[in-house]
């Protein structure tokens, strides 16, 4: 018995005659001949040769018929292909649906409704934060970046919203910079590091407890390690850079490159 995709089927409609092409070279790659190919999906040549050229409307069903014969042929390509298909459209719908809102919040006379309008704009993109924070980041960053100019025009403190998804690839190129900040501005902000760096506020409330905790632990490490070492015969003054380097607040990892050389300093 012929496995049932009807859990698939039903999003047959969304597929036009470019996608439908696309499921029926995945049966003919199993059936060999485009005739044999025509034959699984229950239709006529002449419907492919349609498609290619005359542009007609498909019906449901043909399309019903070549989804089920692509599936069957080969499930995990046609799954591939029909969610490529799904996500496009849902991209589409996602960014009319901003660019009305974010129009309606470009028109805004005062400060209220304008604040209303952005804190729809920010849901609706928090909603779907897994679909922007791909190819729709620039296009909404570029939204963003209006509504922020229109704040200012209305005097209003406007917060630009952030995602609370971040595609790898941004958080890969935020975090040596933000760690960075996190070590060298004492007291900053995460709020501003967060605006700053276009990621999520919780990001670097994580990223800053981390630090803390690294800091508390080189300190307790650096102690531990100097009460195992002789007592320098120099004076204090006098010790040598990598001694004196040593005892500042750096890496862990760097203190322990430098504890060698600082027995070898420190020996009699």
């Amino acid at each position: 018995m012929a496995p049932s995709y009807g859990y698939f089927e039903k999003y047959a409609g969304l597929l036009d005659e470019g996608d439908l092409l696309g499921l029926f070279d995945v049966v003919k790659s199993r059936a060999g001949s485009l005739s044999e190919a025509a034959r699984r999906c229950g239709i006529e040549r002449k419907t492919i040769y349609d498609m290619m050229s005359e542009g007609k409307e498909v019906k449901r069903r043909t399309k019903e018929r070549i989804l089920r014969a692509a599936l069957t042929a080969n499930l995990e390509k046609s799954i591939g292909l029909l969610l490529s298909k799904t996500v496009k459209e849902s991209k589409e719908i996602l960014v009319s649906h901003l660019s009305l809102i974010y129009q309606e919040a470009m028109r805004a006379k005062n400060p209220n409704d304008f604040q209303d309008v952005a804190s729809r704009f920010e849901e609706v993109m928090n909603q779907n934060a897994g679909l922007v924070a791909g190819s729709l980041q620039e296009e909404v960053s570029s939204m963003v970046g209006e509504l922020m100019t229109r704040s200012s025009k209305l005097a209003i403190r406007y917060a630009p919203p952030t995602l609370r998804v971040i595609g790898s690839e941004t958080l890969a190129a935020a975090i040596p910079g933000l760690i960075g900040d996190l070590l060298t501005i004492p007291g900053i902000d995460p709020n501003d590091l967060a605006r700053k760096w276009r990621i999520d506020p919780g990001i670097v409330t994580a990223a800053q407890q981390t630090v803390i905790q690294h800091n508390a632990r080189f300190r307790i490490d650096s102690v531990e390690a100097l009460q195992v070492l002789p007592v320098p015969r120099k004076p204090a003054q006098e010790l040598s850079p990598i001694q004196a380097y040593s005892w500042s607040p750096i890496s862990i990892d760097r203190l322990e490159s430098g504890l060698p050389a600082l027995r070898s300093a420190a020996s009699p």
